[in-house]
C-alpha cells in the first residue's frame, strides 16, 4: 500500500509533516 496513492485528508499534523 502506498500512502501516495491513498493519502489521508489535507491534516494540520500531516501537512507539518509532510511539509
Amino acid at each position: 500500500m502506498f500512502l501516495g496513492s491513498t493519502q489521508p485528508p489535507p491534516n494540520p499534523r500531516s501537512r507539518e509533516l509532510i511539509t
